[in-house]
């Protein structure tokens, strides 16, 4: 019961810290603002030693659940395609790169099919071709 509460638990701190970027991204806040918030927040989830600037490069979100590693990518995604709205296109490709790593990881660990990924994966893709 113990282990399905903390679980619990960290899917609505990774909903809420999602659901803040998003909020951010409404009221059209400066990347870097989101970015810092992001930071903090997954951080706070995963532990100080998690760094978002070598998501690729770091071996504990190969350990993440399938469903952290989807929320993980859901806030790279967002963070990607605000850095391209507003025009900073190396940032953009960055987190859209490493959202599209984190889409391999998910497609390896899980066997649930999502079309919102499919379509994001489409759209990240195609962004990254015009950077």
């Amino acid at each position: 019961m113990y282990r399905k509460d903390f679980i619990e638990r960290e899917f609505e701190k990774l909903a809420l810290l999602l659901g803040y970027i998003l909020n951010l991204k409404k009221e059209k806040k400066p990347l870097l603002e989101m970015v810092q918030a992001a930071n903090v927040g997954l951080k706070d989830l995963f532990g100080e030693d998690f760094d978002m600037e070598t998501v690729e490069h770091d071996t504990d979100v190969n350990k993440l659940t399938p469903q952290k590693q989807q929320a993980l990518a859901d806030i790279l995604f967002e963070l990607g395609i605000t850095a391209h709205q507003q025009h900073k296109p190396e940032a953009s490709a960055k987190f859209l790169q490493q959202y599209l790593y984190m889409l391999e990881l998910i497609e390896k660990n899980t066997t649930t099919f999502s079309f919102q990924n499919i379509a994001n994966k489409g759209i990240a893709q195609k962004l990254l071709m015009e950077l």
